[in-house]
């Protein structure tokens, strides 16, 4: 009997989120006009470094510019671990509710335009489960008891700096990493919206002592930012485009 053979791509994806990063994950991306368009994953200089670091550090904590694609980065490193280890776990913290659905909606667009697509047992706005691996990403809005009670493989809290319960969530789910990965990442208050707590910025300002690794992403790591795109994006932000 002829043994049937695997898709070299899926092996390759399984072994290597690299790979997966850049062969599989397609995204919704937004136009100047607020129109989308869906996109293969463009592979920019810092990416590597992004994946070097979850390879090898435990303890992560970012600040980052807006726009870089950190929030699809991270919903696709969820969906690769969930699709290709056994009963991997999960979480992302966000501000709010909203936030954490839209977080869930990202992992969900990269599993729906997959070049495979494994089936899901469970599918709501905060939790994805396979059914093969029985692997789940879990979404929290930032309460004082988000992520108490699991025990996680990978915890992201994503805008950290605008959570209203971020020390609170952070001795809840700490314990619950202890053996897992943990991913913190802010930018900084800025247009609409301001920084609501502190423990960011201790994140960032005690490391390594704390035991986490930091590093800084400014808005010129993606391509086509330079000082004119700089000087347009000040004279925007402070109503004076145009004069």
């Amino acid at each position: 009997m002829t043994q049937p053979t695997l898709d070299p791509n899926l092996v390759r994806s399984s072994l290597s989120f690299a790979h997966f990063l850049y062969n599989d994950v397609w995204l919704r991306d937004v136009m100047p006009d607020r129109s989308t368009r869906v996109i293969r994953w463009e592979r920019w200089s810092f990416h590597d470094d992004l994946i070097a670091a979850v390879e090898h550090q435990p303890r992560l904590v970012w600040l980052k510019a807006r726009q870089l694609g950190f929030s699809w980065f991270c919903a696709a490193l969820h969906v690769w671990s969930a699709l290709f280890q056994e009963d991997y776990l999960g979480g992302v913290i966000s501000a709010g509710e909203v936030e954490a659905t839209e977080f869930l909606a990202k992992c969900r667009f990269i599993w729906e335009h997959l070049p495979y697509q494994p089936t899901l047992s469970v599918d709501n706005n905060l939790e994805l489960r396979f059914s093969v691996s029985r692997g789940t990403i879990m979404a929290f809005p930032s309460t004082a008891k988000a992520g108490r009670g699991f025990s996680f493989s990978r915890m992201i809290v994503d805008e950290a700096a605008f959570h209203p319960f971020a020390e609170a969530n952070y001795n809840a789910y700490e314990p619950a990493t202890e053996n897992g990965q943990i991913i913190v990442l802010s930018s900084a208050g800025q247009e609409d919206r301001q920084v609501i707590n502190d423990w960011f910025q201790r994140r960032w300002q005690e490391a390594p002592g704390n035991g986490f690794e930091a590093a800084f992403f400014p808005w010129s790591l993606r391509p086509g930012r330079d000082k004119v795109w700089e000087r347009e994006r000040r004279a925007r932000l402070s109503g004076r485009s145009g004069q």
